[in-house]
This record gives C-alpha cells, sequence and structure tokens, in this order.
C-alpha cells in the first residue's frame, strides 16, 4: 500500500509540475463523460411523460438531453485534448527522469547488473504506457462517479436492475488474475527482449559485418534473434490468451444476469409497476454494464500503471543507495603528498561466488609511476575501476593522502584524474570532440586537442583526416570517415592527455591492440609525461600484460587471481626470481 501511495503521489506530482494547465482541463473530461450519463435518465422521463401524456415532461425531459448531450461532447473534447498533450509530456518526462537517474549513479555496478537492466528494459518497453498515468487515473475518477450516476439512475428506474452490478464479481476477480500474468510476463520477457535488441545491433552494425560474413554466421545469428524475439513474445500472448478466456467467461455471465433481470422486470409488465423501466431497461443495463466493466477494467489499467511508476520508484531507491554510498564532500587535494595507499582491499561483484579482489595492502608513493602486470583475470581493471571511484571497495579503505576515498567528493576526485581503457568510447563526433570529450570544460579547445595528439602520438592522424579535427568520424553519417582499431585507440589515447595537472593518470591497458613495440615506445613517452608532473605528486598507473613494457616503473604491482603477489622494482623482482621474473623471461623468449 505504501509503494501504491508513492507511487500515486509521484505521478501525480510530476504531471503537476510538466504541465499544471494540462492536468486541470483533464478534469473536464471526466465532467463530460458524467453529464452524457444522464441521458438515460432524460430518457426515462420522455418515455413516463409520453406514457402519461404530460407535454411538459416531455419537453423537459427533450431540452435536458440536448444541453446534457451538447455540454458533455464539449467538455469531453476539451478534456481529451487536454489529455493527449499531457500524456505526451508526461511520458517526455519520465523518459527523461530514467535517463537522468542512470546518467547520476556513480557508481557502474549497476550496468553490469541483470537484475537491474531486466527492470531498465520493462521500463523502456512500457514508457508510453507510463505517460497516459494521469489522465488514466483521472479517468478512473471519471468511470467511478459515471457508475454512481448510472447506479442512481437505474435504481430510480427499477431497483431490481441493481442485480446486475452483482455481474461485477467475477470481473474484478478476473482483472486481479490478468494484472498477475501480465507482470509475469513483463518480467519473464525483459531478459530475451535485452537479447533481441542487442542480437539486432550486432547485425546491423557495420563494425561487425566483415566478421558476420567472413565465418557465414548471419544465418545463425537470424535464427538466434528470431528464438529471442519468439521467447520475448511467448509470455506476453500466454498472458494475452488467458485474458481473453476470462474476459469471455465474464461476458457470459453478465449477459445471464442481464437476461434474467429483463425476464423478471417483463413477466411482471402487467402489474403496471414496470412500464416507464421496460421502455429504458435496456439502455440502463447497458450503462451499468459499460460503466461495471469500464471501472473494473480502469483499475486493471492503473495498476499496470502503477506497477510501472513502482519500478520507476525502484530505479530512484538504487540511485539514492548508490548516492549515499559516494556521498563524501570533502574537497580533493591540489597535489598528493604522500600518495595512495590501499588497506586491505577486496571487491566481489554482484552476484559472483569469490572475490575479483582480495586483501590488497599497498602504498602508491606520490610522483610515482606504478606498473600493475598479471594475466588475464587477475583483477588489473578493477583495480583500476577502484582507484577512479567507479567501484566501492567491499571490503577495506582506499586512502588519499590519509583521507579515506569515500569521504571525497567523487566527481571532484575524477576532475583530478584522467585515464584510457583497453574497451575505449569510439565517439562517433567530429575529431575535435572525440578527442575533446576528456576534459569537457575544454571539449572545444583546439590548443588543448592539438597537445594531446602530440603526447599519444597521434598528430598524423589529423593531418590524414580530409577535414581535420572538423572531420565527422564514422561511416554511417554523412562526409563520415571510418578509422581503423588503431586509429580509435590512439584517439583514446589523446583524449586521455587533455586534461592538465591530474593527480592520478591511469592506462588500462589502452594499447593492447598495438603492437609490442609501438606499446613500449607510448609508455615511455607516458613516464616522460609523468615526470612533468612529480612536484604535483601525480601518480600514473601502467596497466598492461606484456612485462617487457613496465622496466622503467618505479613499482611493479603483481598480481594474481585477485591477489597481490608481488611488489617492488622490476630489477629487485628479477633478482627475487618469482611469479614477474618466469613470465617475464617466457615473454621476453616470445618475442625472440
Amino acid at each position: 500500500m505504501r509503494d501504491t501511495l508513492r507511487a500515486l503521489g509521484l505521478l501525480i506530482s510530476t504531471s503537476a509540475r510538466v504541465a499544471p494547465g494540462r492536468s486541470l482541463l483533464v478534469l473536464l473530461e471526466v465532467l463530460g463523460s458524467v453529464a452524457e450519463i444522464l441521458t438515460a435518465l432524460w430518457i426515462g422521463i420522455i418515455v413516463d411523460g409520453v406514457i402519461r401524456r404530460q407535454p411538459d415532461r416531455i419537453w423537459f425531459g427533450l431540452v435536458a438531453m440536448v444541453i446534457t448531450i451538447a455540454s458533455g461532447w464539449t467538455l469531453s473534447l476539451t478534456g481529451a485534448e487536454a489529455r493527449m498533450t499531457l500524456s505526451e509530456k508526461l511520458g517526455f518526462a519520465f523518459d527523461r527522469r530514467v535517463a537522468r537517474l542512470n546518467a547520476s549513479i556513480p557508481s557502474i555496478e549497476h550496468l553490469e547488473r541483470a537484475d537491474y537492466l531486466d527492470q531498465l528494459e520493462i521500463l523502456r518497453s512500457t514508457r508510453g504506457l507510463i505517460g497516459t498515468g494521469l489522465a488514466s487515473l483521472l479517468w478512473s475518477v471519471n468511470v467511478i462517479a459515471m457508475a454512481v450516476a448510472s447506479i442512481s439512475v437505474a435504481a430510480s428506474i427499477d431497483p431490481r436492475l441493481l442485480l446486475i452490478t452483482l455481474s461485477a464479481i467475477p470481473a474484478i476477480i478476473g482483472t486481479r488474475l490478468r494484472n498477475r500474468w501480465k507482470a509475469r510476463a513483463e518480467e519473464e520477457s525483459a531478459l530475451p527482449g535485452r537479447r533481441s535488441r542487442q542480437l539486432a545491433g550486432v547485425a546491423l552494425r557495420p563494425s561487425t559485418g566483415s566478421e558476420l560474413r567472413a565465418f557465414g554466421v548471419r544465418a545463425t545469428l537470424g535464427r538466434w534473434l528470431i528464438a529471442d524475439l519468439d521467447r520475448w513474445r511467448r509470455p506476453t500472448l500466454w498472458a494475452t490468451r488467458r485474458g481473453a478466456i476470462t474476459t469471455a467467461v465474464e461476458e457470459i455471465i453478465f449477459l445471464a444476469v442481464l437476461v434474467a433481470v429483463l425476464l423478471w422486470l417483463i413477466l411482471q409488465l402487467g402489474s403496471g409497476t414496470a412500464a416507464p423501466a421496460i421502455a429504458v431497461a435496456v439502455v440502463a443495463a447497458r450503462q451499468i454494464q459499460w460503466t461495471v466493466f469500464g471501472l473494473v477494467g480502469q483499475f486493471g489499467s492503473m495498476a499496470d500503471i502503477l506497477r510501472n511508476v513502482r519500478r520507476m520508484i525502484w530505479l530512484d531507491d538504487h540511485a539514492a543507495t548508490v548516492g549515499h554510498d559516494f556521498a563524501g564532500r570533502r574537497p580533493t587535494p591540489d597535489r598528493l603528498r604522500h600518495g595512495i595507499t590501499l588497506d586491505d582491499v577486496g571487491f566481489t561483484y554482484h552476484g559472483a561466488d569469490r572475490p575479483s579482489l582480495d586483501g590488497i595492502e599497498v602504498h602508491l608513493p606520490a610522483g610515482s609511476v606504478v606498473a600493475v602486470v598479471g594475466e588475464n583475470g587477475a583483477g588489473k581493471s578493477t583495480l583500476v575501476k577502484l582507484l577512479a571511484g567507479l567501484y566501492r571497495p567491499s571490503t577495506g579503505r582506499i586512502l588519499v593522502d590519509g583521507v579515506d576515498l569515500a569521504e571525497l567528493d567523487v566527481d571532484d576526485w575524477r576532475r583530478h584524474l584522467t585515464a584510457a581503457f583497453q574497451d575505449h568510447l569510439r565517439l562517433e563526433l567530429t575529431a575535435q570532440q572525440a578527442v575533446g570529450f576528456g576534459d569537457p570544460e575544454r571539449i572545444d579547445d583546439r590548443d588543448a586537442t592539438g597537445r594531446a595528439l602530440r603526447l599519444a602520438a597521434a598528430e598524423g592522424l589529423r593531418k590524414a583526416l580530409p577535414d581535420g579535427l572538423d572531420t565527422q568520424l564514422g561511416a554511417q553519417w554523412h562526409g563520415g570517415v571510418d578509422l581503423s582499431g588503431g586509429q580509435w585507440q590512439r584517439l583514446a589515447l589523446a583524449r586521455a592527455m587533455v586534461r592538465e595537472s591530474p593527480l592520478l593518470r591511469v592506462f588500462d591497458e589502452p594499447t593492447a591492440a598495438l603492437d609490442a613495440q609501438t606499446e613500449h615506445e607510448l609508455f615511455e613517452r607516458y613516464i616522460e609525461q609523468a615526470r612533468e608532473g612529480v612536484d604535483r605528486g601525480a601518480i600514473t598507473l601502467l596497466v598492461t600484460h606484456r612485462f617487457a613494457t613496465v622496466r622503467d616503473a618505479d613499482l611493479v604491482l603483481v598480481l594474481d587471481r585477485g591477489r597481490l603477489i608481488e611488489q617492488g622494482t622490476h630489477d629487485a623482482l628479477i633478482r627475487r626470481g618469482g611469479h614477474y621474473a618466469e613470465l617475464y623471461r617466457l615473454q621476453s623468449r616470445g618475442y625472440h
């Protein structure tokens, strides 16, 4: 009940905020529909006047009916226009809310959680339904008012017509069942819906076209896509078929009750007590059917809407919970005096059986160049994401000059770091924007972009582009130019060089697609750049699985299966003859 009240509150407050005038005008549709219900009453008065030969009653009923119909249509049309406009604005408002909440979550853990992504998929597929929220709520009030009016009119004609309302009991039961089936279908359809969208994206992306055709798997991909679409559609069809059966049963029950009541009235026609009622009984009965079944159906629609608004609230609550974990407000220092310390740090991904990092104890001295090495799956990227504030440690603390990273303002901390990742963005913007993205405040600064390209050894790329930095990237755009994998990677490296004076610069295998010699040369360039930031205490973190590229690092960290098994300088680790020395020798033989 509490969640339902929260959902109603969110629906009403959002509507009042995005379209206050339209929200009020929608009420006119309610008034118009209630007015039209009175038509049955006026028909009864007209018929009664004919039977009793009372012209005044006849004229009164006719005039009242014309006024009622005209005013009802006018109010309904005005309210309907407002309802459609409000639905569109409310739908956009909730779309923006979902996008804003997703962007506002400081962690990236939610993007790797299937339960979160399933809820997001349901919200995406039902966003049009939420847009009708306030209009549907007001229409529920409308239907309630119409039901009361219809029942009152029927009671004034003949109380026995009220027996027709008993047919609402199976309709109420059927609506509850249909809502339960719909909710189940939405949950079961979410995963195959996400998979089918992913497969469709793979089939349509130019970057995957060559591989799909080279391996001849387009037909296989098509079969998978059709199978996932079938799995996505099947729960909905199952719920729809069951719903149709229950609706048919409800209609049969209503018809049986209606026939029974009308027969009762007809059998008493000779007594004279039912003479006016018989003339309008069918009209009144039809009004009762429409309003009673409309009321039950409207409650079912509101249940669908509120269920999705509750999902929105779940998203709100999730964002608030994560935000609480990233609620630090202390400013980031302008320079590091001591460095960064990992104090018994561990991290376990959501749903994982074992930690990706466990018991990491290490100090990264201010002004140092630190290399992190290890085989695939050792936990290198997880360590980087913890240092970047993309995750919070499951255990232990990360201390920045003795202050827990959790106490620092996460946005301010990220303004003091820069990073290049192996799974880098391919920003199909202009070349200037694709590089300038590394510092939003300098996204259009051509001098900063030129400097970054030089540091990333990517000046030749700018010269190769037909319109220089103004070249549109991406072959799918008009006049766009596609880049090779290595060129995209160099742009990502340049992007990491735009921000000046960072306290932490991270390179998480950004050169993995390049040959070992080129990677070594770039790493030497990074180290030279790092030495320029020594006076600020800036730390440069080089992550790689190629051991030969990190000989000049001040500190080498060796990770294996989530644990820090060795640390020291390259020479010290070689002399120790441990895991690092063994892998270094193996890789060295591989390059000779």
